[in-house]
């Protein structure tokens, strides 16, 4: 039973016939066409960049996790063109209902996530203190970057095999920032033990949990929001997890990268953790036809997995965006469409590869669909395939 105490806030056919201008080498691949600008609800002069690898050591104590990271990036950027932009953003658009909340939960963040992470994350400011930034960066701001996932996020996720069998994962990130950019923040963390990847995400310094990971030869996994939510919904989300035992859902894919020794294991623990919100879990494995989506209510599973060989549009791909698979994508964000469109015309799985899905990921929208899988809410792409090891993620800037 749900006791809410509230804080006191109360009290490719498309993606082949691209304007192309760039040709950009990366290592290990074919060379991936750029398009000459982002395409979607707004068209602007950006290009993707290569996202830095880090390591964070999970043989450390986890408050000093993050400690190099953080020092790494302010020396890179400095404050104001890295962890400045999370404060502003939040400043300006963090409601007092949610803002004073979120004081509440950073005085007694133990009472809401793992002690582990929770450690992790003060960790993280301490960084920022020793560095001269208390008064800049309040706890509760990365607090708030931590655990308020369903304020702004919307995605693109696809699994797919192909010819070999093996498994591809790419994803477009779609978060609305008002403006104010992640892009010197974002990295591919590697987390390590024993001198070993354990799991590898695309993230944000500042963020422990994960939205887009890896563990080679075993799964992958993508979130995608699944529903929107009122202020007050998002404050019985967060007293779920204090007083119903519910799990972050960034957090729950992290537990189950750092733990989940095979893809169906992975599914279980993502289709059976309690769950602070409703979200997609999309997962795919290092087998052939290893791939699902997840449709996650706070308790269990909607609908029942939704996974390959049984795709909708064809059997070698599942998709999601941000609507439930058995129901229709409303006409105005119909990335869905769009996508699969994109996947059919590459004529099955001999049509997949690193550069194909690329080009899949850069579809815009046309007079029928007027968001495109590339938009303007794009954050970074990811391109990965838990079978072959390949992990590769461009920012948008």
């Amino acid at each position: 039973m749900l006791h809410v105490t509230l804080p006191r806030a109360l009290t490719l056919a498309l993606a082949l016939t691209l304007a192309l201008a760039l040709v950009v080498p990366v290592a290990g691949t074919s060379s991936f066409v750029l398009p000459s600008e982002r395409m979607g609800w707004t068209a602007a002069s950006v290009f993707p960049a290569a996202i830095p690898t880090i390591s964070i050591d999970l043989d450390l104590a986890p408050e000093d996790r993050w400690t190099a990271a953080v020092g790494d990036m302010l020396k890179n950027h400095g404050f104001e063109n890295s962890f400045g932009h999370i404060v502003q953003f939040w400043n300006k658009a963090l409601p007092s209902i949610l803002g004073d909340a979120v004081d509440d939960i950073a005085a007694s963040l133990e009472d809401y996530v793992p002690a582990e992470y929770a450690a992790e994350m003060k960790g993280l400011h301490a960084a920022l203190v020793a560095a001269g930034h208390a008064d800049a960066m309040p706890f509760s701001r990365l607090v708030a970057l931590n655990l308020l996932y369903e304020f702004t996020t919307a995605c693109t996720s696809i699994v797919s095999r192909d010819a070999a069998g093996a498994t591809w994962h790419s994803r477009n990130l779609d978060w609305t920032f008002d403006g104010f950019s992640l892009a010197n923040l974002t990295v591919i963390a590697q987390f390590t033990s024993g001198g070993k990847v354990q799991y590898e995400s695309i993230t944000w310094v500042g963020y422990v949990g994960v939205l887009t990971g890896m563990a080679h030869n075993v799964f992958s996994v993508t979130i995608d929001q699944r529903t929107s939510h009122s202020y007050l919904e998002i404050l019985r989300n967060l007293e779920r997890m204090k007083h119903d035992g519910a799990q972050s859902v960034v957090l729950a894919a992290r537990s189950a990268l750092a733990s989940a020794t095979s893809f169906d294991a992975a599914v279980h623990a993502l289709s059976t953790a309690p769950l602070a919100a409703e979200v997609y879990f999309i997962v795919g494995g290092a087998d052939a036809d290893q791939g699902c989506v997840i449709t996650r209510t706070y308790t269990g599973v909607d609908h029942g997995l939704y996974c390959m060989p049984h795709g909708r549009t064809a059997p070698w791909f599942v998709l999601e965006t941000n609507y439930d698979y058995w129901k229709a994508a409303p006409s105005r964000d119909d990335r869905r469409a769009v996508a699969s469109a994109a996947m059919t015309a590459l004529g099955g799985p001999a049509g997949v590869n690193a550069t194909s899905l690329w080009g899949i990921m850069q579809t815009p929208g046309s007079k029928f669909h007027t968001r495109g899988v590339l938009n303007s809410l794009t954050q970074y792409t990811v391109i990965m395939s838990p079978t072959t090891g390949h992990f590769a993620g461009w920012v948008w800037q």
